[in-house]
């Protein structure tokens, strides 16, 4: 065999060797980087922040509730003649997302009630709820 046909033997090696180190490289990345447990993965957190339900506890007749999501309103119409001063909320919110003041706090709702709901990303959305005594 001459030089030359050594050489071209060699650089025929050297090339099937870095071809071969380069794909197994690559390889076993994709697989570390799709199978590692500890890898952390960004989950998006919901950012759902609405009231789903609000009423009153302990009312001798049910009240009517009216949520506007649209305009981020409830209006609330209670039996006559109950207190407006001390009235205890019972509310519901989207999942994952808390309210201020809590649902089961005692409000004086004789002037309308700010309400914030928190989503599980941080944002915020206010309510404004309004309560009035039945005309009947």
């Amino acid at each position: 065999m001459t030089w030359v046909g050594i050489i071209a033997v060699i650089v025929v090696l050297i090339g099937l060797g870095w071809w071969y180190f380069a794909t197994q490289n690559t390889s076993a990345n994709k697989i570390n980087t799709n199978s590692n447990p500890n890898s952390t993965q960004q989950q998006t957190k919901s950012s759902q922040k609405t009231i789903a339900s609000f009423n009153f506890q302990g009312l001798s007749t049910p009240a009517t509730v009216a949520i506007n999501d649209a305009n981020y309103t409830i209006l609330v119409t209670i039996p006559k003649n109950t207190d407006l001063k001390t009235l205890t909320p019972v509310i519901t919110v989207s999942e994952n997302a808390t309210i201020s003041p809590t649902s089961g706090t005692t409000q004086d709702f004789s002037k309308p009630v700010t309400y914030t709901v928190t989503a599980e990303d941080g944002s915020k959305q206010n309510y404004i709820v309004t309560v009035q005594p039945a005309a009947i």
